[in-house]
């Protein structure tokens, strides 16, 4: 996920400003890259380009379980924030909640009574 700006009117300033939405990439059916919006975070105006990135790796983080390295107060705020937002409004599956996982180790795995179809029997 990453953050897409535009310029937009902020009436809160009365000036052009940057507006932010949190964007994911994906790829449809015919195998191209599309994007799609998540979330609408509205203008950041409290913060500066570190922060923004900060919050974006953040929230990167904390979908996959992990926790970020870096501790910026107000970046943290806007990571609790806007993940709090993607679980209420259902934008993302909450992790591991209700689901059992299990670790497979692929290189055990094996085949027995494994059978070849040969090409005169598919056609």
């Amino acid at each position: 996920m990453y953050f897409k700006a535009s310029f937009r009117y902020n009436p809160k300033t009365e000036k052009t400003d940057w507006y932010y939405r949190l964007v994911e990439s994906y790829r449809n059916a015919l195998d191209e890259v599309r994007q799609r919006t998540i979330l609408s975070v509205g203008f950041l105006d409290e913060l500066t380009g570190d922060q923004i990135e900060l919050v974006q790796d953040g929230l990167n983080n904390r979908i996959k379980g992990q926790t970020h390295l870096f501790k910026d107060a107000k970046a943290d705020e806007y990571v609790e924030l806007l993940y709090n937002r993607l679980i209420s409004e259902k934008r993302i599956d909450s992790t591991g909640k209700g689901k059992d996982y299990d670790i497979i180790d692929l290189n055990s795995i094996k085949n027995k009574q494994v059978r070849e179809v040969g090409s005169e029997w598919m056609s």
